[in-house]
């Protein structure tokens, strides 16, 4: 189903363990609406420093799994920032509140 809508305000809950988007807006008609997106999969990157082996850090996070909230699954891409070609990880994970606690981990 599609729907036209103007965006208002956006929130996620996690919902039954699974992750959710909540887009609330108006849509064409003047009518309110919420738009629940249930497949989202959280995610962040955990940029490389210049000459540090990806695998090196894939293991140090794999570590820590056990301490934090588990990851699903992490895998090693090329992106840019600010133009600039950098090494990254991404790492998804189930609870967007888990994000933090990977985001501080320096690699």
């Amino acid at each position: 189903m599609k729907e036209r809508f103007w965006l208002l305000d956006l929130n996620y809950e996690v919902k039954e363990g699974e992750p959710e988007i909540w887009l609330w807006g108006v849509n064409e008609e003047g009518s309110r609406i919420l738009v629940i997106d249930r497949g989202f999969q959280p995610y962040f990157y955990l940029l490389l420093q210049e000459g540090v082996d990806p695998k090196t850090v894939l293991e140090g996070v794999e570590a820590l799994r056990s301490r934090l909230h588990p990851s699903t699954r992490m895998e090693v891409v090329e992106r840019k920032l600010f133009g600039k070609p950098v090494k990254a990880i991404k790492i998804y994970c189930q609870d967007p509140d888990s994000i933090p606690q990977y985001a501080s981990l320096e690699g």
